[in-house]
């Protein structure tokens, strides 16, 4: 690894030791971190399962070859392959716990989304009267993951159990088929902005990322890979010369506009979402506005579809604000999260996008007096930085303490981007190194999704 990387990375496994240490010491003075394997939300539990012997085969399988395979095979096959890949990685760690332990479970417990389905009786009724049951200590009180997101997660779940895909099995499924789609969505994304090569690069990052131990199992995958895909979609029709470019403009634009309503945080994904804009009038000029006009209207088709069913968005937000400060969020220390949220975010997405995001500033126009930078490097800065921007402003709200391995996947995978930036030899040490951390993490720490 360049010595300059090898410092970047060295910095973020520092911060790493750091919050587990000082966690530590939380946990044993008696301070309500509620965070048993820090910076993870986890308890330490040493073992192994049914799915250590693939989760090991594919990391020795993947660390050779990946590289590689992305650089000289056809994309079509890229894509195909990365996103099966995505898909038998993600199991195999879940399946370290077995099926009902690592998949078909999570959802079901107490706290999720699936235990509240049968108080629907209708979407109509459930988006109007949602609000109602926010908050808690109440009579109704929707259940903490319901409560503290917006309705369109749990109406989706509903939508899906009326369809026959009731259940924490179902749900496992539904989760990590559009869970994944991330992995190959987002290189999709800088492909069609006119950087293929970046595109190949970051494919081994983005179908690897540590990440993938919350994708299988928690709705914050389903979260990252619909607004991956929604992304894709607007990128790819706002660039084509293909006369029927509206259709993956439009159905895009209901993605992202889904996407506010599936978590209230992931309102930040605009700024991704608005970097991939202004990428594209750099590219194409004033000509695709016309095109980002048709996005934004099924944007905004989302929110007055919901609004008019009784559901405001921004009252919703207020009323969590609220809610969460009634739960273990008033204990827990900002003083400590607000660095600690930082390292278990880099365990999400490697350490190495330390020395990523670092290249990122410095292939910035304007930065070592460089006045034009090509697409190759430019794209992966640009996106790679937006999704940066999203970590820090979502971690000095003070409504991200803990749980940010998962809460910020959807922005882990833009930051992954920046990977394209940094040279062979360090990508090569860098996957390796996030590749067996992730396979040491799936060993070590047992967590509820």
């Amino acid at each position: 690894m360049i010595k300059s990387d090898g410092i970047a990375v060295g910095a973020a496994c520092s911060l790493i030791i750091a919050a587990a240490g000082v966690g530590a010491w939380l946990l044993a003075t008696g301070v309500r971190i509620e965070v048993y394997a820090p910076p993870l939300f986890g308890w330490l539990s040493p073992r192994v399962g049914p799915g250590t012997p693939a989760v090991i085969g594919l990391a020795i399988i993947a660390v050779l070859l990946a590289q590689r395979f992305a650089a000289v095979q056809s994309w079509r096959r890229v894509m195909i392959i990365g996103y099966l890949t995505a898909i038998a990685w993600t199991v195999s760690l879940a399946m370290i716990d077995g099926w009902s332990g690592g998949l078909g479970s999570r959802l079901t417990n107490g706290h999720e989304y699936l235990h509240e389905l049968g108080r629907i009786t209708s979407l109509g009724e459930f988006l109007a009267t949602f609000s109602d049951h926010i908050l808690d200590f109440q009579p109704g009180s929707w259940t903490t993951h319901v409560a503290g997101h917006p309705p369109g997660v749990t109406g989706l779940f509903w939508l899906f159990q009326q369809a026959g895909l009731g259940g924490g099995d179902w749900a496992a499924v539904i989760i990590v088929v559009v869970g994944c789609l991330a992995a190959v969505a987002v290189p999709a994304t800088v492909r069609a902005l006119g950087a293929p090569e970046a595109a190949r690069r970051i494919i081994p990052f983005t179908v690897l990322l540590p990440g993938a131990l919350w994708v299988g199992v928690s709705a914050d995958g389903l979260f990252a890979g619909v607004a991956a895909a929604g992304l894709a979609l607007v990128v790819v029709g706002v660039r084509s010369r293909w006369p029927g470019w509206p259709v993956p403009v439009f159905a895009g634009g209901l993605l992202l506009g889904l996407v506010p309503y599936l978590s209230y945080g992931l309102i930040l994904y605009g700024l991704v979402v608005a970097a991939a804009a202004g990428l594209t009038l750099r590219l194409d000029g004033r000509r695709v506005l016309g095109r980002w006009l048709v996005a934004t209207g099924a944007v905004a088709l989302v929110a007055i579809a919901f609004t008019a069913a009784g559901f405001a968005w921004w009252e919703g937000l207020s009323l969590v604000h609220t809610r969460y400060y009634q739960g273990v969020a008033t204990d827990r220390p900002y003083a400590y999260f607000v660095w600690a949220n930082l390292a278990a975010f880099l365990i999400m997405v490697g350490p190495i996008m330390a020395a990523a995001v670092v290249r990122a500033v410095r292939a910035l126009p304007g930065i070592g007096g460089r006045s034009r930078v090509a697409p190759e490097q430019l794209v992966p800065a640009v996106l790679g930085l937006a999704g940066f921007a999203t970590v820090l402003l979502a971690d000095l709200s003070g409504l991200s303490k803990a749980e940010t391995e998962r809460i910020w996947l959807p922005f882990g995978y833009v930051v992954a981007i920046a990977a394209a930036l940094l040279p062979a030899v360090s990508a090569r040490a860098g996957l390796a190194f996030s590749v067996l951390l992730t396979v040491v993490v799936a060993h070590l720490v047992w967590t509820p999704w």
